[in-house]
């Protein structure tokens, strides 16, 4: 076997589902949704191996598993079932810092936007 192919070796369908329990059940339940997305689950063992690393990536760049788990739910609902995709929403969504709740504030932040002030509802 090829030196490139001998790592999936050692990963087996329930490591990769326990992996992502270790999260949270979405991102179990992403990785179970990439495995039956293919003809045979060994297929989605890259992808999930990709998304592995991005997210252990991500966590050493502060991001807390709850913030990782909403990124998981985005996927899903999105049937975002490729490495870019969950790269995109990673860049895409960013951690409210300083608050107890696992919120995502998205980029969407910009002069255009009103408020609630504009409207009197504030």
């Amino acid at each position: 076997m090829a030196s490139s192919h001998k790592k999936y070796l050692e990963w087996s369908p329930g490591k990769i589902m326990n992996w992502g329990m270790n999260i949270e059940s979405q991102t179990a339940k992403l990785f179970k949704n990439i495995m039956d997305s293919r003809p045979h689950p060994e297929m989605g063992f890259r992808t999930c191996l990709g998304i592995i690393n991005l997210f252990q990536n991500y966590q050493e760049k502060g991001y807390s598993e709850e913030h990782l788990e909403m990124i998981a739910t985005v996927a899903l609902s999105h049937h975002y079932y490729r490495v870019n995709q969950i790269k995109r929403l990673l860049k895409s969504y960013k951690p409210i810092e300083n608050d107890d709740t696992p919120a995502l504030a998205a980029l969407s932040h910009h002069n255009n936007l009103r408020g609630a002030s504009y409207y009197g509802n504030e």
